[in-house]
């Protein structure tokens, strides 16, 4: 049933008077919603679970408990810097006053997974609701993520402040299937208060959508929902403003420049993406297209409306792409270019896809029950191989993906991979029971599960980037004296100088590590190794801890 011009109610299929394209089934039973949606977020977390911690748990977890216990860590310099996923902190991060942080990680990802997948299953709803077809697609939606991205965004799996954003975002693409425009910034401000740039490019798409509609509701209808979903997103908007305040414009200048250029450009910049990623995310949007044309999907106004929001998406992405491609290396240009351009189209591209894919599927069963099935099983085909691979590399590496990522020997055999991890996991334990809580280390610069699992606060780590440009600057000066890119930093500074810089981060004790081949003596003077305790054993990490100060 058409809806007419200035209306905002959802969009019905009654026998005879359907509207192009949707083909909704009669569905299940809410009981069997429920089920098919527990169903989904069980798939998700053993598509993209692992052990803990995940890639980006061990730096959101860390700041989620120090936020909730400021004496846990106490000193660490990125804990102590500005941040602005309060909203986050405040969901999941009360967790860490009474639970492990793995528990809270495990307890996080069920949660997360839940809005994710109930989010997915409504968008799916929105077209079709045969029993299993929600499923189908969400698995089939988490594998073109893995096989289409270009820009690494980080859709789903473990537990951050993206993956409730997204959750929201998929609510609020439901409610723009259907019509129903006031609902949609609703949902796009929650995922603002979550995360800023989700909710914000999302937001803009949206917009970009709405105006394109022929049957948009009018503005004097809408203004009063736009305004709260701007108020929502205000926990979200207001400390992500808040960064950049209080320091001077060189420093703020400065501190774009280390972002964009030197630490994320791997996120940020087309011309230094992969150009495998960037070749296979342009096949996936080319693809979307044949299927759009194919599926003439403008004719129906469900599917033309989350085709819309893909293409601002697109759109998005082409413009920050230019944009790098066009401006020089300046300031100016890093100001421009650090607010993630390519974000919605990595997560939405996929999306459509596979959202096409299945209204390809039910197309073809008009006239080919065999050419439907072809499909669906070609798209059932994916997500087991996605499965298959994921579980094959659990198996062969069963480390967790913090640790598999950043501690060395990953091109060394399994035996050697797994005694280079058990190493740094006794290592942190015997800190976390036997220094004391407010101890402050120098680090080795690629090992992110410090915090994690000794539970003490650091100088300085790679992964941990602060984003308050103050903080920023500071951070990437005290990474290029202590772990450059390039060198051995602290690890090969002669014993005083070693001491000195200890003296002035405040620093108590030095983790060095080392490869098989390294033998040492002591090192003279008041830096004394502590662990290992024997003095015939040599791990590949040492301990050694400034005497005096």
């Amino acid at each position: 049933m058409r809806v007419g011009r200035g209306t905002d109610t959802q969009m019905t299929s009654l026998p005879g008077n359907k509207e192009p394209g949707v083909v909704p089934g009669r569905g299940t039973s809410r009981p069997g919603r429920w089920l098919e949606c527990a169903g989904i977020a069980v798939c998700l977390l053993l598509l993209t679970g692992g052990p803990v911690p995940g890639v980006n748990e061990a730096h959101y977890l860390s700041q989620a408990r120090h936020y909730w216990d400021s004496t846990w860590c106490e000193g660490d310099f990125f804990l102590e810097s500005p941040d602005a996923h309060h909203v986050f902190f405040w969901v999941v991060g009360w967790l860490t006053t009474w639970l492990s942080l793995p528990a809270v990680a495990w307890v996080g990802r069920v949660a997360a997974a839940l809005v994710f997948s109930v989010g997915l299953a409504r968008l799916c709803w929105s077209f079709d609701r045969r029993p299993g077809i929600a499923l189908l697609f969400a698995t089939l939606y988490v594998t073109l993520v893995t096989w289409t991205q270009m820009a690494g965004e980080w859709v789903v799996g473990g537990v951050e402040a993206k993956v409730f954003a997204y959750g929201f975002l998929f609510f609020g693409l439901a409610e723009m299937a259907q019509g129903r425009w006031r609902r949609v910034w609703l949902w796009t401000g929650s995922a603002a208060a979550f995360h800023v740039l989700v909710g914000g490019w999302a937001t803009l798409a949206a917009l970009g959508t709405w105006m394109a509609s022929r049957d948009r509701l009018p503005l004097r209808q809408m203004w009063p929902w736009l305004i709260a979903g701007g108020v929502l997103s205000l926990p979200g908007l207001l400390p992500a403003l808040a960064l950049g305040q209080g320091v001077d414009s060189e420093v703020a200048a400065a501190a774009h420049m280390i972002y964009v250029y030197e630490r994320l450009s791997h996120h940020l910049l087309v011309s230094r993406f992969e150009i495998a990623l960037v070749v296979r995310h342009v096949a996936a949007v080319l693809v979307v297209g044949i299927l759009v044309v194919g599926l003439r999907a403008w004719t129906c106004g469900r599917v033309r409306r989350i085709c819309m929001f893909a293409g601002g998406a697109v759109i998005i992405a082409l413009v920050g792409g230019l944009l790098d491609l066009a401006l020089g290396r300046g300031e100016l240009e890093a100001g421009i270019l650090r607010f993630y351009w390519f974000r919605l189209s990595d997560a939405i591209v996929p999306l459509i896809a596979a959202l096409l894919l299945l209204q390809w599927a039910v197309k073809f069963k008009q006239y080919s029950h065999t050419i439907s099935r072809v499909v669906l099983g070609a798209c059932l085909l994916m997500v087991l191989a996605n499965a298959a691979w994921t579980l094959g590399q659990r198996l062969s590496d069963p480390r967790p993906d913090a640790d598999r990522l950043t501690l060395p020997g990953n091109h060394s055999t399994a035996q050697r991979r797994n005694e280079i991890h058990r190493q740094w996991r006794n290592t942190c334990q015997w800190i976390r029971e036997n220094t004391d809580r407010n101890a402050i280390f120098l680090t080795p610069r690629m090992h992110q599960t410090f915090k994690w699992y000794a539970e003490r606060g650091e100088v300085v780590n790679w992964k941990n980037v602060p984003q308050g440009s103050g903080a920023l600057v500071e951070w990437w000066r005290r990474v290029n004296e202590l772990i450059p890119v390039q060198g051995d930093g602290f690890g090969s500074m002669e014993t005083e100088q070693l001491q000195q810089t200890m003296r002035r981060y405040n620093a108590d004790y030095v983790v060095l590590a080392h490869d098989s081949r390294f033998r040492s003596s002591r090192l003279p003077g008041p830096l004394e190794r502590v662990y290992p305790e024997d003095d015939g054993v040599y791990d590949r990490f040492e301990v050694y801890r400034l005497e005096s100060r």
